[in-house]
């Protein structure tokens, strides 16, 4: 069991306050959120998760309202022959405050390697109110066969225009061992 709390407009109140439970293989198997307002638990979300040799295969999560818990969030995760993470298929429904609604998908993310199992892309697509649309793209590049990237490039759909914008930019440096040492961040002005 671990508990962090998190404080962002008083050093005293804790805005949120999570803690988790693992199974015997330290899998995390469930985790619990709370918001507070005024000093008080006022929301409180749980959401529980799945395994399959090993690898987490789905995750739901629950938001507690007056008295009753509501699937508000359930995600599915696929992997490849070699455990590299391919999908994640999100469905929710943000949009229905009456708890009421079937869940759709609201995020697909798709996600490709290289032959060392390093990631090259993020693919984000997101609900626009008919179908996945494009949303969110990054790019990760390496020097050489480090296990780290070197840089990151995230992009995102401009639906009016049909172009990816460019949004932020990283460059990582890595020390003699391989390990990262400083990174620059970057951002565009569009």
């Amino acid at each position: 069991l671990a508990d962090t709390m998190l404080y962002t407009d008083s050093s005293t109140i804790p805005n949120m306050t999570y803690f988790n439970t693992y199974d015997a293989s330290h899998k995390i198997i469930a985790s619990y959120a709370f918001t507070y307002q005024g000093g008080n638990a006022d929301s409180l979300y749980k959401q529980f998760f799945v395994y399959s040799s090993g690898l987490l295969t789905m995750d739901s999560t629950y938001q507690l309202v007056g008295a009753t818990w509501h699937l508000i969030s359930k995600s599915f995760y696929s992997y490849n022959v070699s455990s590299d993470l391919v999908q994640i298929d999100n469905y929710a429904n943000p949009i229905d405050s009456t708890y009421t609604k079937p869940l759709v998908e609201w995020f697909q993310y798709i996600n490709t390697y290289d032959g060392g199992h390093r990631m090259l892309t993020v693919n984000a697509k997101q609900n626009d109110g008919k179908t996945l649309a494009p949303y969110v793209a990054d790019t990760f590049a390496y020097a050489g066969p480090q296990a780290f990237h070197t840089s990151w490039k995230e992009y995102q759909y401009d639906g009016i225009n049909k172009y990816w914008a460019p949004i932020s930019y990283m460059t990582k440096f890595l020390n003699v061992s391989g390990m990262p040492e400083f990174s620059n961040m970057m951002s565009f002005d569009s």
